[in-house]
């Protein structure tokens, strides 16, 4: 069975920073767990609620600050 879901695609070395870099050990953003696959960290949307959507992008650019 295939569940319809659609990702974000992000540069796999923004995977440790969205897990547990600074922003998230200091709290000020959640830690964003992903998959890997071929070179690159994917984000299914399908995992998050849309109330969550600035909080993920929040985590995104903080990461991609680190």
């Amino acid at each position: 069975m295939t569940l319809a879901s659609a990702a974000i695609a992000l540069d796999e070395n923004l995977a440790l920073p969205l897990r547990h870099g600074p922003p998230v050990r200091r709290g000020d953003v959640p830690a964003v767990v992903g998959r890997l696959e071929k070179g690159r960290l994917l984000l299914d949307l399908r995992s998050v609620d849309p109330a969550d959507d600035d909080a993920l992008v929040a985590a995104i650019v903080a990461a991609a600050r680190a």
